[in-house]
């Protein structure tokens, strides 16, 4: 009899960060790995701050209570850079690489 194998197989997605946040997260890439064919970007994202246990770098990407993403993360995906905040129900597929970073403002 052959083995099946199911859609829910171990996957990893690949996060890189850039500028500010790769300073925080004090590395320059993460693999996560997840077990269903998609997550949602604010799952991954707590994902992200359990992983990097770090204060500042959640401070940094998230409001107080972890339920809204800061207005200048964004993220690029899919050949597209778009604000992570408002696209927190985004689907992201195991095997893929996401950049996340925050855009450069000042006066």
């Amino acid at each position: 009899m052959q083995e099946s194998f199911s859609n829910n197989e171990i996957g990893t997605i690949r996060v890189k960060f850039i500028g500010v946040l790769k300073g925080l997260a004090k590395q320059e890439e993460l693999s996560i790995q997840v077990s269903t064919e998609e997550i949602s970007l604010i799952e991954l994202f707590k994902l992200i701050i359990q992983l990097i246990n770090n204060n500042e770098f959640a401070k940094r990407v998230f409001n107080s209570t972890l339920t809204q993403i800061s207005p200048d993360v964004m993220v690029s995906y899919e050949d597209k850079i778009i604000s992570a905040r408002g696209n927190e129900k985004m689907k992201i597929k195991k095997g893929s690489i996401l950049t996340v970073f925050s855009f450069v403002h000042g006066g």
